[in-house]
């Protein structure tokens, strides 16, 4: 089951298909969704996780705010996915485009 996301970042927008089962996103070398030129990114932020053939988000339990269409993701409080949900990080808007079954 894939996911797919569009990443508008500073720097340059881009789309990612997540094939596997985690996906890390941060400012950190080394995650699958690298996100460069923002300031208020995490160097781990975030892990987008398929369970039970659903995608959450999950905050990795860093300091910097991270909002799911606009209201705060807690740590250890991960939210179900849905095609058009906004996560966002700073000035990164990152927005679910689509969930193949």
């Amino acid at each position: 089951m894939n996911l797919v996301i569009h990443v508008e970042t500073r720097a340059e927008p881009f789309v990612y298909e997540c094939r596997k089962p985690r996906v890390r996103i941060g400012k950190l070398r080394g995650n699958d969704v690298l996100i460069r030129g923002e300031r208020y990114c995490a160097r781990n932020q975030a892990a987008l996780q398929l369970c039970d053939r659903n995608w959450y988000l999950e905050d990795l339990g860093n300091n910097t705010n991270m909002l799911l269409n606009g209201s705060r993701v807690p740590p250890d409080a991960p939210r179900r996915l849905e095609v058009g949900d906004q996560i966002s990080v700073g000035d990164t808007i990152i927005t679910i485009q689509r969930i193949d079954m």
